[in-house]
């Protein structure tokens, strides 16, 4: 499993596509917005790489793995999941 620090970077990476994204669909109709996401995705997946994992798939297991073991080991509890 990649290291903490890795994940939790790629978490601020699919936060900052999140918010992109988001602000993508702000804006009135666009016909052309399927041409915008993919730059969007396209950086989403590079930082990702950089970081040392091969698919999107690939981190969301990490980070998903790291979460349970956060929770097992009493580190991670729902407050901190919910702020």
């Amino acid at each position: 499993m990649p290291n903490k620090q890795d994940i939790l970077k790629g978490r601020e990476a699919v936060e900052d596509y999140r918010k992109a994204h988001h602000e993508l669909h702000l804006r009135p109709w666009d016909k052309f917005v399927s041409a915008k996401h993919t730059p969007l995705l396209d950086k989403l997946k590079v930082a990702l790489s950089v970081l040392g994992f091969n698919s999107l798939d690939e981190f969301f297991a990490a980070s998903e793995q790291l979460n349970t073991e956060e929770i097992a080991l009493g580190t991670l509890t729902l407050d901190k999941v919910w702020e």
